[in-house]
């Protein structure tokens, strides 16, 4: 007799604690529409503080050494340097105020600099890490780091007047007449030159668009800097090129990462600031043109995003988000009891 009048009663239990979890975790996506940048800020940066870490990107997190210059760490467990992070990791000490972070910075210029290949009249931050999404073998080199490294070693010569950083940054600058099959990172396109962010004789060449743009911005950087001419013609040609290709990468109001189709994820929202800063810098009608056609894009929900691409971070943030709503049904439920 007493199996036949529990039994219901656990039914009735189980059947309402299902109907919890459930409506937690419906309504935890549903509610990371609205605080899905909020609640990852937060997970990252308590991701940071637990692990000394930093999340850079989906399958990498950064640490740095006492001297402030950072490791990249990939899936699978692989440190190596990455001079694009070297390069990220300056730029952020460099618009910090403070005395730590100026030497922080500097150590990171120091870096480039010793880290700078010879070759026969240029110089290149080379990888000595295989890259295998677009088949690069080591030592493969980037139009991206030799870039974003002319921005790092002009603003560390106006600093502290060392021409070691300079000449490095002039060294670095050469490299863009060099063409991919060559050595370097340079390919001639019928209207421009185009400078690849992933070069290698037996790579796949993908092209890719926010690569190339901060490469640019870096040229422009050191034409500011020294009034160059042969900065400023590398720039034009540049930008002769991403006028030309730009239409190449317009997925329907969206961007494409490369010429391969890839999704730009975070990317996008990337392109749409460099185009912006691409027409302020040569006030060239097409830069604005797809920069509105992008910025008009509107992306696909939280709850779309997770259900279709779901990261770990976008899964993190409905956890969070579920947690939250059980705890509020809990106390709605203990405040209805003491009533």
């Amino acid at each position: 007799m007493e199996a036949m009048t529990t039994t219901p009663h656990r039914r009735v239990a189980w059947e309402s604690l299902s109907r919890f979890l459930v409506a937690g975790v419906l309504l935890g996506m549903l509610l990371g529409n609205v605080t899905e940048s909020y609640v990852a800020g937060a997970l990252k940066g308590a991701f940071a503080r637990l692990t000394g870490k930093e999340h850079y990107s989906a399958g990498m997190a950064v640490t740095v050494d006492a001297r402030g210059i950072p490791y990249t760490e990939y899936t699978g467990g692989a440190k190596p340097r990455n001079p694009v992070t070297v390069c990220i990791k300056a730029d952020e000490y460099y618009a910090k105020d403070d005395p730590a972070a100026k030497e922080r910075f500097l150590n990171c210029a120091d870096w480039l600099v010793e880290h700078a290949v010879a070759h026969k009249g240029y110089s290149l931050l080379e990888y000595d890490f295989p890259y295998s999404r677009y088949g690069m073998t080591a030592p493969w080199r980037s139009a991206l780091a030799n870039g974003m490294a002319l921005t790092a070693l002009t603003r560390a010569h106006a600093r502290t007047g060392s021409l070691r950083y300079l000449t490095t940054a002039r060294a670095l600058m050469a490299a863009f007449h060099v063409p991919e099959d060559e050595g370097g990172f340079a390919v001639a396109m019928p209207q421009g030159v185009w400078y690849e962010e992933y070069a290698d004789e037996g790579g796949t060449r993908p092209r890719v668009l926010n690569g190339m743009i901060f490469a640019l911005f870096g040229l422009h950087d050191i034409y500011s800097y020294l009034g160059d001419r042969d900065a400023k013609r590398l720039f034009e040609d540049g930008v002769a090129a991403v006028k030309a290709e730009l239409p190449r990468y317009d997925n329907r109001g969206h961007s494409y990462y490369d010429l391969l189709g890839n999704d730009p994820g975070p990317y996008h929202a990337i392109h749409v600031e460099q185009l912006a800063k691409l027409y302020a810098l040569t006030n060239e009608p097409v830069f604005k043109q797809y920069h509105d056609r992008w910025a008009a894009y509107r992306e696909p929900t939280y709850v779309t995003r997770l259900l279709t691409r779901p990261t770990p971070l976008r899964v993190a943030v409905a956890g969070v988000n579920a947690a939250a709503i059980w705890l509020l049904m809990l106390g709605l439920w203990a405040l209805r009891r003491r009533r």
